[in-house]
């Protein structure tokens, strides 16, 4: 059974923000908060210790959302970025288990979710939606299950 997620949301557009915090509501999961920054986006993780970061890469001190991704899935926090630079980033996705390319549709952004939701909690999720691309370390394992780690 899939539980709500906890969501922490980095994205320094505040109608973007807004957006995905709607589209989260929406597919039933929780906002424990948001951040336009990399700074602020690891402060606020280690204070609500969200079950997923959606993370933009351009935020507002910089293109530091990378750095950020870094930082975090090195703390074991699982992040998808979310971006229109997705064809950009590196082989190991700084770390974040996948991408969601800008612009976004909702139901891309509900699908996604529902991907997640099913696979951090040992489900066994159909395959991912084409609106993510995993990392091409997060590939099922013989049972079927996505690591994340």
């Amino acid at each position: 059974m899939t539980g709500p997620l906890d969501i922490l949301i980095v994205e320094d557009e505040p109608m973007l923000a807004f957006q995905l915090e709607d589209e989260i509501i929406d597919s039933g999961h929780r906002v424990v908060g948001s951040a336009p920054s990399a700074a602020e986006a690891l402060a606020r993780a280690a204070e609500t210790h969200p079950s997923l970061i959606l993370m933009d890469l351009h935020l507002a001190d910089g293109e530091t959302g990378l750095e950020a991704a870094r930082t975090l899935a090195g703390n074991a926090a699982c992040v998808l970025l979310v971006t229109a630079s997705g064809r950009s980033l590196p082989e190991d996705f700084g770390g974040a288990v996948g991408v969601i390319d800008k612009p976004w549709s909702p139901s891309g952004i509900r699908a996604a979710l529902s991907f997640m939701s099913k696979a951090l909690s040992g489900g066994v999720p159909p395959p991912p939606p084409g609106s993510l691309r995993l990392a091409p370390r997060c590939r099922p394992g013989g049972d079927g299950l996505y690591c994340f780690a």
